[in-house]
C-alpha cells in the first residue's frame, strides 16, 4: 500500500464498501499461528515451572512469611468487610429509628475499622513489594545466566529461535512476577468470600446462593471465550513492539553508515512498515477489547439489578429489613466476585498468558526440551585436547542448506601457524565459527584446547560498555591485571597514547565510536598479549591496519609463542604462517605447506601495496 509522507497509507476506494463493513470485519479476523498460546492447563503448568524454583530455593522461608502475612490480611479484611457491611446496615436502622447516638456510634466504629484496615494494608504491602522485586531480580539473574551459558545468546540469535530475548528478560519478567501472586491472592480471596459471604447470603435466603453461582459461572465462561482473541493479539503485540524498538536501535547503532550512504529514506520506509504492523495489530486488539467492554458493561449492569430483583420480594413481604437488604446486596456482590473470579480476571489471564508463553518458550530454548533441536542435524564431536585439530571434519551452515568443507583434516601443533584463504563466499569465516565450536552442524571430530587458552580476534572487535581498562582486559576481570601490565601491552601495539587521550583508565565512553577500526583491532591484539593466549584465531583481524602495523602485531604473536590460525587476503601475511589452507568452494579444499623462499620474495615485492589480495597459483602467491 502506498505511504504518505507522514507514514499514513494512501489511496483505497470505498466505492465497493461505502459503510466500511469489510474493514471492520478485517479487524476481527485473526491470523492462525501455532506458536500463539492458548488458555489451557498447559499454560498453568508453564507458569508453575517458572514460579516454583524461586519459592523452593534455600532461604525462601522469609518470602513465605511475607506471603503468609498477606494471606492473613486478605482473610482478615474479608471478615472485617462483612462487619463493616453490617455497620452500614446498622446506620440505616438508626436513621429509620431516628436514633442519633446509635447512628454516630456506628459511624465512629466504621471509621475506626476502615482506618485500621488501611494501616494494616500499608504494613503488609511494603515487605510484599520488596519480595516481588527480589523475585524479579532472582528470575532475571537466572534467565541471564541461562542466556549467557553455552553460547545460548549466540545460538538463539543465529537461529532466530525466539524474538527479542532482551525485551523478554527486561520487561516481561518484571510484569510476570506479579501474575502468579495475583492469582494466588485472588483464589484466597475467593475462598474467603465463599465462606463468609456465602454464609451471610444463605442466612438471608438459601436460594440466592445457587442463583448467584449460576449467573457468575455463565458470565465467566462467556468472558473467557471473548478473552481468547485478546491473548493472541497481546502475544503478537509484544513481538511487534520489540521488532519496532529493535529497528529504532538499529538506526542509532549504525547512524554513521546510514548518514554516509544517505539511507534515511530506506530506513524511514522500514520503520513505517514495522509501525504500521504494530498499529494494525493494536487496532485489532482495541476492537476485541471494545467487544469485551460492551459485555462487561452489560453483565455488570445486570449484576447490579439482579440481586435487587431477587431480594426485593423478601423486603416487601417483611421477611427482611431495609438494612438487611443492603447487606444482602453486598453479600451477593462479594460472593459473585468469587464465583466470577475467572471471568473478572479474563483480561489479566489473557495478557498474563502471553507473558508466560514468551518466557517459557525462551527458557525451553535455552535449557529445556527445545535446546537440542537448535542447529540439529548431525553434531560435530568435540574432544578436549592440548592442540587444535580436525579429523574427517564436515561443516554445514546451521540450517543445513550448504556444505562448507567436507572431510577436512589438519593438526595445528603448538607453535603451528595456519593461513586460510579462498574466494569470497567460500566459507572462510564460517570455518572459524566451526573451529571455535559456534557452528556444530556437520560431522567428524574437532579437537579443542580449553576455552580459556583460546583468544578469538574478529574483524570487528567487541568493545564493552565498561572502562578503558576493561577494553584491554576483556573478557577477564579487570582486577586480574595492574595498570602497569595494561600500559605495557598498549605500548607494544603502539597505543600507549590512548590512555591519556581517553581520560584515564577509568574513563567510560562509547568506545565503538571513539576508537577507530584500526585502534579497535590493535586493542584486540593487546587483549591476546595481556592474556598470553596459547591459541589465537584471527578473522581478518588486521584489515584496518597498515602493513607495517600488521607485521608488528604478528611478530608479537610469534615472540609470545602462540599457535594461531588466520583468515586473510593480504599476501604480506604469508611469511608469518607455515601452512596454507585454500577453500575452493562446494566443500572442496587443499592444504599445502608454504614455500618460504617464494613467499619471502613475493612479500618483499608486494609489501608496499597495502591491501593486495592473496590467491593461489601453485606455491607462489600473486
Amino acid at each position: 500500500m502506498p505511504m504518505g509522507f507522514d507514514g499514513v497509507p494512501e489511496g483505497g476506494s470505498q466505492g465497493s464498501d461505502p459503510f466500511g463493513l469489510a474493514s471492520i470485519a478485517r479487524n476481527f479476523r485473526l491470523d492462525r499461528d501455532p506458536n500463539i498460546p492458548k488458555l489451557s492447563l498447559k499454560l498453568l503448568r508453564q507458569m508453575w515451572e517458572l514460579t516454583v524454583p524461586f519459592w523452593t530455593r534455600p532461604g525462601a522461608w522469609v518470602s513465605y512469611l511475607v506471603i503468609a502475612l498477606n494471606i492473613a490480611y486478605t482473610l482478615g479484611s474479608t471478615v472485617l468487610s462483612a462487619r463493616i457491611a453490617k455497620l452500614v446496615g446498622d446506620q440505616l436502622d438508626a436513621l429509620a429509628k431516628h436514633d442519633a447516638s446509635a447512628f454516630y456510634r456506628v459511624i465512629v466504629l466504621a471509621m475506626i475499622a476502615q482506618l485500621g484496615l488501611s494501616l494494616v494494608s500499608v504494613v503488609c504491602n511494603l515487605p510484599f513489594m520488596i519480595v516481588m522485586q527480589r523475585w524479579r531480580q532472582w528470575l532475571t539473574q537466572r534467565f541471564v545466566h541461562e542466556y549467557l551459558q553455552g553460547s545460548n545468546y549466540y545460538i538463539l540469535n543465529r537461529d532466530r529461535a525466539v524474538d527479542n530475548p532482551d525485551e523478554r528478560m527486561a520487561i516481561d519478567i518484571s510484569q510476570f512476577v506479579n501474575y502468579p501472586i495475583q492469582v494466588l491472592f485472588g483464589l484466597v480471596q475467593c475462598v474467603a468470600n465463599l465462606a463468609v459471604f456465602g454464609y451471610v447470603l444463605w442466612s438471608f435466603a438459601w436460594y440466592l446462593v445457587p442463583a448467584c453461582a449460576l449467573y457468575y459461572v455463565v458470565f465467566s465462561l462467556i468472558t473467557l471465550i471473548f478473552s481468547k482473541p485478546i491473548m493472541n493479539l497481546g502475544y503478537v503485540q509484544r513481538r511487534l513492539d520489540g521488532d519496532f524498538r529493535f529497528s529504532l536501535v538499529n538506526v542509532r547503532v549504525n547512524a554513521e553508515s546510514v548518514a554516509f550512504l544517505r539511507g534515511e529514506a530506506v530506513e524511514k520506509r522500514e520503520l513505517f512498515h514495522r509501525l504500521e504492523l504494530l498499529i494494525d495489530n493494536f487496532i485489532k486488539n482495541s476492537w476485541w477489547s471494545s467487544v469485551m467492554g460492551v459485555w462487561f458493561t452489560f453483565s455488570n449492569s445486570l449484576a447490579n439489578l439482579l440481586p435487587g430483583l431477587l431480594i426485593a420480594p423478601l423486603v416487601l413481604r417483611g421477611t427482611l429489613t431495609l438494612s438487611a437488604f443492603s447487606q444482602t446486596q453486598n453479600a451477593w456482590n462479594q460472593l459473585g466476585s468469587a464465583f466470577g473470579f475467572f471471568g473478572d480476571q479474563a483480561l489479566s489471564f489473557a495478557y498474563g498468558g502471553a507473558l508466560i508463553a514468551r518466557l517459557h518458550t525462551m527458557h525451553e530454548h535455552m535449557v529445556g526440551k527445545a535446546r537440542p533441536q537448535l542447529g540439529n542435524g548431525g553434531q560435530i564431536r568435540h574432544i578436549a585436547s592440548e592442540h587444535l585439530a580436525v579429523n574427517n571434519f564436515t561443516l554445514c551452515t546451521p540450517g543445513g542448506e550448504r556444505v562448507l568443507v567436507e572431510d577436512l583434516a589438519f593438526d595445528l601443533e603448538p607453535g603451528g601457524r595456519l593461513l586460510v584463504t579462498g574466494p569470497n563466499g567460500a566459507g572462510k569465516s564460517s570455518l572459524l565459527r566451526g573451529v571455535a565450536g559456534l557452528w556444530t552442524r556437520g560431522s567428524g571430530e574437532l579437537y579443542l584446547p580449553p576455552r580459556e587458552k583460546i583468544m578469538f580476534l574478529p574483524q570487528r572487535p567487541y568493545m564493552s560498555l565498561g572502562t578503558f581498562r576493561e577494553q584491554v582486559t576483556y573478557p577477564d576481570n579487570q582486577e586480574a591485571y595492574d595498570d602497569d601490565a595494561v600500559m605495557k601491552v598498549l605500548e607494544s601495539v603502539n597505543l600507549g597514547h590512548l590512555e591519556e587521550r581517553s581520560g584515564g583508565m577509568n574513563a567510560r565512553l562509547d568506545w565503538t565510536h571513539v576508537l577507530s577500526p584500526g585502534e579497535q583491532q590493535r586493542i584486540a591484539f593487546a587483549r591476546a598479549l595481556l592474556r598470553r593466549s596459547d591459541f589465537v584465531i584471527l578473522d581478518e583481524a588486521t584489515s584496518a591496519i597498515d602493513v607495517e602495523g600488521e607485521q608488528l602485531l604478528y611478530k608479537l604473536l610469534q615472540e609470545m609463542g602462540s599457535t594461531y590460525l588466520s583468515v586473510a587476503h593480504r599476501v604480506t601475511l604469508v611469511p608469518y604462517h607455515q601452512t596454507l589452507l585454500t577453500l575452493i568452494g562446494d566443500g572442496q579444499w587443499e592444504l599445502t605447506p608454504i614455500n618460504r623462499s617464494s613467499a619471502a620474495a613475493e612479500e618483499s615485492a608486494e609489501s608496499k601495496q597495502d591491501g593486495l589480495l592473496l590467491t593461489r597459483k601453485g606455491l607462489v602467491f600473486e
